[in-house]
């Protein structure tokens, strides 16, 4: 993909600077991380509203996560399962609306380490990470512009109904069947108190997104 006014040494210095940044989350040095974070940002702005933002503001974010133990666990694994920018941009928009409840978010990182599932250990470990940043906090803040760059490309967490987006997207391949147990874990009975004794409710029940061109373009999205 060209892009009229950029040279190429023009991206592959933002590559480069992109890959330096993942050499220091592995190595957990958040200040150097997040320093060629910010030359890889700068150097995105030539291009923007292009695809090409995408690596340097994720670069961003993984940097500016580092501050906690869960964060730092929560980028080993993403290393470690290769997710793509679309994968890690969905995994943190279910993060996101999860951090209202971390004891579930607790109890779901626990679950995920039982099961040997890592794409659930990485969304716990993610929503940990997430509720400790305060709002309009820099971490914040990279996070929420990562995802709008992530939505306005077509990747986010949708608002149809769970069950059925579930069903468009069957036979999508194994990420997609592991963002889906994410989405729709089994229900289980809640302690019943107070107001709407005797009801059931979900354990981590968002819906996914609406449309599986999304999933159909993440083998795309890992040249990018």
């Amino acid at each position: 993909m060209a892009f009229v006014g950029c040279a190429p040494e023009q991206v592959a210095e933002m590559s480069a600077l992109c890959s330096c940044v993942e050499a220091y989350v592995a190595l957990g040095d958040a200040t150097k991380a997040e320093f060629r974070a910010d030359e890889a940002c700068s150097l995105a702005k030539a291009f923007s509203g292009t695809l090409r933002e995408a690596a340097p503001k994720l670069a961003l974010v993984k940097s500016k996560l580092l501050g906690s133990k869960e964060g730092t666990d929560a980028m080993a694994l993403l290393r470690e399962i290769g997710a793509t920018w679309g994968e890690t941009a969905l995994l943190l928009g279910l993060a996101k609306d999860a951090t209202k409840d971390t004891a579930k978010a607790r109890a779901a990182l626990e679950q995920a380490k039982l099961k040997q599932n890592r794409w659930l250990e990485a969304f716990a470990l993610l929503t940990l990470t997430l509720a400790l940043q305060p709002k309009g906090s820099p971490g914040a803040t990279a996070v929420d512009e990562f995802l709008a760059l992530a939505k306005r490309h077509g990747i986010h967490v949708g608002e149809a109904d769970a069950a059925s987006s579930i069903r468009r997207l069957q036979g999508s391949g194994s990420t997609t069947q592991d963002l889906q147990e994410i989405s729709m874990i089994d229900s289980a009975p809640q302690p019943s108190s107070g107001r709407g004794r005797g009801k059931r409710g979900r354990l981590w029940t968002w819906p996914m997104p609406s449309c599986s061109r999304v999933y159909c373009r993440f083998q795309r999205w890992r040249t990018l």
